[in-house]
């Protein structure tokens, strides 16, 4: 039996470009399923914690000065975190790419790994903070104290120490990777 040579190159090319279109395609698949987990997560804790969006829970009152500089104080404490955030990971970027391309046997290259991932957690936990103030706020009343509250607070919380443990990662990569002289 004589097998056609051309024919078997061809099979094994074709496996070869998809094998390649997996891989090159992989990170997009990975974005897309995280950011429809991510939305079904941030419904899923909405939907066990906060009345639905435009429900007035009782009398609407003006609010007080104090409660005013309260929700003004944690949204600019949530923008400065998003911020620092959002500028370590360019930095990151900045110090991983300088040269072209990542030396895989970096040391420590994991650190800068988990440092990247938990900054990244930070934002979003950032952006689901912001999403229950405002949400609180459509309700028309606003009591730190009250248990429709605590996912603010402790989405606030998510959101700070995920960021400082990322920024210990990141700076333990950077102290063993970046040399005087560099």
């Amino acid at each position: 039996m004589k097998i056609n040579k051309d024919y078997v190159e061809g099979d094994s090319m074709a496996r070869k470009s998809a094998a390649r279109l997996i891989r090159d395609s992989g990170f997009y698949i990975c974005a897309t399923v995280l950011a429809i987990a991510s939305w079904y997560i941030q419904g899923w804790i909405w939907s066990k914690s906060l009345p639905p969006p435009n429900t007035v829970l009782g009398t609407a009152t003006p609010f007080s000065d104090t409660i005013k500089q309260a929700v003004e104080a944690y949204l600019e404490v949530n923008q400065l975190l998003t911020t620092l955030a959002t500028t370590v990971l360019g930095a990151l970027g900045f110090v991983l790419f300088r040269r072209g391309a990542v030396n895989v046997r970096t040391p420590r290259l994991w650190a800068a790994v988990v440092g990247a991932l938990l900054v990244a957690v930070s934002i979003f936990f950032g952006y689901v903070a912001y999403n229950f103030m405002i949400a609180i706020l459509q309700t028309g009343s606003i009591d730190f104290a009250a248990p429709t509250s605590r996912p603010l607070i402790i989405s606030q919380q998510i959101h700070f120490y995920t960021f400082l443990v990322g920024i210990v990662f990141l700076t333990d990569f950077v102290f063993h990777n970046v040399r005087k002289g560099d």
